[in-house]
């Protein structure tokens, strides 16, 4: 029994033992796995601690990188801005702030519309909806005008670049916003260089012809009247040469404002040369409205201004041409216009002339005679007539005066009056008075070479002619191709002639003097002339006008002005003629008064070269 127990435990014995070996076996199992793991952890642990440390740095460069972004969008001097598709501000830039007038959080979430306006005629929404139909095809963005509306403070106009982009699907877009005011003031600026005068702020001459063609065009299609009115202020190179080139632009300025203030603002006001305007009345309907203008204008520049201190008085000339009645085309509008008002400044200034058939007419047979004129200087149709001066005091010949007369081949002889205008209008009179003073000198050549004692020749020279710089040259080449003494010769030049240009004409007066020419004024008593210029000025004879010798013998006060002058010519030893005297009457009343010789029809009308003489061997 004792064995069987001692075997039982053995046997017992030795199934614990193998039971705890394979507990050890699954211990130490236990023990590898758990090791390993832990090995594994220590490693995960590792790699995680790594992962942090990297993804840290992403986050701290994202950042950065961020701030850097919108540090320099904030430095940005335009507006940027991120919209969505249905123009919900998503972000802006500092600048966005500042020129929208808003905070940043006010900005954010707001609708963009509630900024801008006069979206070239579209809403935001508009165009950010059409960006989906075509608005952006073939190009990455859009750049677009409008007016943005900052709060608390006026619009301003802007520029707005849009830029479309495709995040994650969705529409977005970049919005640059700018102001363009001084880009805007600088197009005006310029603008008004090209488009306005620069002293008075009116049209200038291209603007002018622009607004014409534009009325004359909506004129045509609303079957109404264009109205163009041409103006030229009087007396204006007289005020200049007085009181200066400034007062001269005030009163440009001055009259600009008038003519402003006279039309509606539909209308146009120009300035198309130095002292010349123009309007351009639209839409004219009642024709008693383009003379009230008109007469306004006329009434308004007439009335004394002062400017700078200055008491000016001028004038104003008005021609006035209609489309279409007149004529059917802005050229042919404008010549009509200069005609009328050139009829205007012949009929005495300071007055409106409507175009009509008749001016045409007129300027198309003044252009006939001038061409004639121009002929008849080559072919030396030209010819010199002669009315002698006699001295009051034994009544022989001392003098003849030279009057030009055109032997015209179809209109016959022609008086100056007939043709010296117009060449003094087209600067043909420097020709004309060469050639008289040549012809003049020459007959005084003739008659000494004949026998006929020497007289002096009176030639007539217009103020044109007397100011121009080769009129000097003319006396001389006379003189030297006669062969006369200068004495012989006496330049005639009128009362107003003097006040031109006082240095210039006294200038000139003394050279003629220094070749030994004398000098006559013609006309006295009729001018402006100062009779300090008779003191200052070297003269040696006044002839006394023909309108106080006509009624010397009926009239107290012109028989006074007559004797006061010749009386003022002994005063300063001048000689004096009495020009015009008809009748015996007037020739004895010229006797009692002591003027030094007189000339008329009563002694002989002007004669032919050949006929003078013959009356000279007469006498």
């Amino acid at each position: 029994m004792q064995d069987n127990i001692a075997v039982r435990s053995e046997s017992e014995q030795l199934v614990h033992t193998e039971s705890l070996q394979r507990r050890v076996v699954e211990l130490q199992d236990f023990a590898d796995r758990i090791e390993a793991d832990a090995a594994k952890a220590i490693a995960l642990a590792e790699e995680l601690a790594v992962s942090k440390k990297i993804t840290d740095e992403a986050l701290r460069q994202v950042k950065s990188s961020e701030w850097r972004t919108k540090a320099v969008l904030d430095a940005v001097v335009d507006g940027i801005l991120s919209i969505s598709a249905d123009a919900t501000i998503e972000s802006v830039n500092a600048s966005s702030i500042r020129m929208l007038g808003a905070s940043e959080s006010e900005l954010l979430g707001s609708n963009f519309e509630n900024f801008v306006t006069d979206f070239e005629g579209q809403s935001v929404k508009s165009v950010l909806l059409g960006s989906e139909s075509g608005e952006f095809e073939n190009t990455d963005s859009v750049t677009l005008f409008c007016n943005a509306r900052p709060v608390g403070r006026a619009p301003f106009p802007a520029e707005l670049i849009l830029a479309k982009l495709t995040i994650a699907g969705q529409t977005k877009f970049t919005c640059v916003l700018r102001d363009i005011t001084e880009r805007k003031n600088a197009e005006f600026a310029i603008q008004k260089l090209a488009l306005y005068d620069q002293l008075t702020g009116l049209a200038n001459r291209h603007e002018f012809q622009q607004n014409l063609d534009t009325a004359i065009n909506m004129a045509s299609r609303h079957d109404v009247t264009a109205v163009l009115m041409l103006l030229d202020l009087d007396k204006f190179k007289e005020i200049n040469d007085t009181f200066g080139h400034p007062v001269g632009d005030e009163l440009l300025v001055s009259v600009a404002r008038i003519l402003e203030a006279s039309v509606r603002k539909s209308d146009t006001v120009a300035r198309i040369g130095g002292d010349e305007f123009a309007i351009i009345l639209n839409n004219i309907v009642d024709p008693l409205r383009v003379r009230q203008v008109a007469e306004r204008i006329v009434d308004s520049v007439s009335q004394p201004m002062v400017v700078d201190g200055s008491l000016i008085s001028t004038g104003i000339s008005i021609g006035i041409s209609i489309f279409p009645r007149d004529a059917k085309d802005a050229k042919e509008l404008i010549r009509l216009c200069d005609k009328a008002l050139y009829e205007a400044k012949r009929r005495g200034r300071g007055n409106y002339q409507y175009y009509d058939e008749v001016m045409d007419s007129s300027a198309r047979a003044e252009q006939v005679l001038e061409n004639d004129l121009r002929l008849a200087l080559v072919r030396d149709e030209l010819e010199l007539y002669f009315q002698p001066q006699l001295a009051t005091l034994g009544g022989h010949t001392v003098g003849a005066e030279a009057l030009v007369r055109w032997h015209h081949p179809t209109r016959g002889l022609l008086l100056p009056g007939d043709f010296v205008p117009l060449a003094e209008k087209n600067g043909l009179i420097s020709e004309i008075g060469k050639q008289v003073l040549q012809k003049g000198c020459q007959a005084v050549r003739a008659w000494r070479d004949t026998g006929i004692e020497a007289l002096t020749v009176a030639v007539n020279v217009s103020p044109c002619q007397f100011l121009n710089d080769r009129f000097m040259d003319s006396i001389s080449s006379a003189l030297e191709d006669s062969g006369i003494n200068p004495r012989w010769l006496e330049i005639e030049i009128t009362e107003n002639a003097l006040i031109e240009d006082p240095e210039q004409v006294r200038d000139k007066l003394e050279k003629i003097r220094s070749l030994g020419v004398s000098v006559a004024i013609d006309d006295f008593g009729t001018g402006y002339a100062s009779l300090a210029y008779l003191r200052n000025f070297p003269v040696q004879k006044l002839k006394i006008d023909r309108t106080f010798v006509k009624r010397i013998t009926t009239s107290i006060a012109d028989r006074a002005i007559a004797e006061a002058i010749v009386n003022l010519g002994r005063s300063l030893n001048i000689d004096t003629v009495a020009e015009g005297v008809e009748t015996l009457q007037q020739a004895d009343v010229i006797r009692q008064i002591h003027c030094s010789a007189m000339q008329g029809y009563y002694f002989s009308h002007p004669l032919p070269q050949e006929k003078f003489e013959q009356w000279l061997r007469k006498q």
